[in-house]
């Protein structure tokens, strides 16, 4: 890369502060390498090779030996999309055979997209752990021999007493994904690694390939996401999911009125990230205990210097729609919390997380007493519909149409959670 000179382009300290201030954010690397680039599209090849520059000896190593573990050709020269799935190998039996299906049906042409699964566990293990992790392995070794038309890359990582937070587990997997990109030699700069979780219900069978076609008409964006539904299970009338299925109303009603705090947001587990501009960032903040992405997404959008609430960076596509588990939703209602406090209120464990072995359809039934239910319909709808001028009448009919009690008010400015 040209050395970029640099002269003093700020007018007066305020701006001299705001400029420190944003190199400060996304740090010296990723503000040199936006530099008079902030509104273009990256390089892939040029961005990827310049990060991997970056990791020290130790870091490099340890990639290496991932890579070569996996133990496969290199990836098409036609790959335009790399799905990249964490997998809590000790835990995640129950659901990962029907998230693996997911990617069988897919309608674009396999040799444009490649699945890295990245198994990981906490060890010493115990027998049970053990049953779960050769499960797992089974179930991929299967799905593998029915579908020898897809390219399926598995990874294995140990780590010895506890796992780092999401960022970093998520962030190892990546990093292995752009080595992979890298020794490959893919140069496409429309290439996007796309980031799911090992719970998926259902994924769209379009959803990779209109991610692909979007990151083509769409060259400005960055970040890609769809419409993220929550399974059910359990009694479908039960207060549980009756409190879900308005917290989802009033979510799409939220995203349907163009709330910009709240529509574009990349879900962790569902989104498209352009994989030069990742590389640019640096990717994850390897530290994040959760919301991993969002991080990123606020990065990527003070490294191109757009203005606040502009999110030329961010594409929704209307037509992909991915279902995950619902899980840690249950456990937050069944422990008196409202749906939205799922991520904040809940302790998140990597390595280990309860929650992996919750019974859904348990968790779906438990009755919610009335005060309760009142407490998180009345969060709910603080949340959701305050900058809704029918929000009145919009509370009213979700309320009415899932047989939800109809009190509650909204809360004054200084209640509001």
């Amino acid at each position: 890369m040209p050395e970029i000179i640099r002269t003093n382009p700020y007018g007066n300290e305020a701006i001299h502060a705001l400029e420190k201030k944003r190199r400060e954010t996304i740090g010296d690397y990723s503000y040199d390498r936006f530099a008079k680039a902030e509104r273009q599209q990256m390089n892939v090849q040029d961005e990827v090779s310049a990060y991997i520059d970056t990791w020290d000896s130790d870091q490099l190593q340890n990639i290496e030996l991932l890579h070569s573990d996996m133990d496969m050709e290199p990836l098409s020269r036609a790959v335009s999309a790399y799905v990249i799935i964490p997998v809590a190998a000790a835990q995640e039996t129950h659901l990962f055979r029907r998230t693996l299906e997911q990617y069988a049906t897919q309608d674009t042409d396999p040799s444009t997209w490649s699945l890295m699964l990245y198994l990981n566990h906490v060890a010493p293990t115990t027998p049970e752990e053990d049953r779960n992790i050769r499960a797992i392995q089974r179930v991929i070794d299967e799905f593998k021999t029915a579908h020898p038309a897809l390219s399926v890359r598995v990874a294995h990582k140990t780590y010895e007493d506890q796992a780092p937070p999401i960022g970093g587990i998520r962030g190892e997997a990546w990093d292995l994904a752009l080595y992979d990109i890298m020794k490959s030699d893919i140069d496409n700069d429309d290439l996007i690694g796309i980031t799911h979780d090992a719970d998926a219900a259902f994924i769209s069978p379009n959803y990779i390939s209109e991610m692909q076609k979007a990151a083509v008409s769409v060259p400005l964006a960055d970040i890609f996401t769809g419409y993220l539904h929550w399974h059910k299970d359990g009694d479908t009338n039960s207060d549980a999911n009756r409190v879900l299925a308005y917290w989802t109303y009033t979510s799409n009603l939220r995203r349907q009125t163009q709330d910009v705090s709240f529509v574009h947001t990349g879900p962790d587990s569902n989104a498209g990230i352009r994989i030069a501009t990742y590389a640019a960032m640096r990717g994850y903040n390897k530290l994040a205990k959760m919301a991993e992405i969002h991080e990123l997404q606020e990065r990527i959008a003070i490294a191109r210097r757009l203005p606040y609430k502009d999110l030329s960076h961010f594409h929704y596509i209307e037509t992909i729609r991915l279902s995950t588990d619902s899980r840690r939703l249950y456990e937050t209602l069944a422990r008196g919390f409202p749906p939205d406090y799922a991520w904040t209120s809940l302790p998140f464990s990597t390595g280990r997380d309860p929650i992996r072995n919750a019974d859904n359809h348990v968790l779906a039934n438990i009755p919610i007493p009335p005060q309760k239910m009142l407490e998180y319909l009345v969060a709910i709808d603080n949340l959701h519909l305050l900058k809704l001028e029918d929000r009145e009448w919009f509370r009213r009919v979700g309320r009415t149409a899932l047989r939800l009690p109809l009190e509650g008010m909204f809360l004054p400015t200084q209640n509001r959670p």
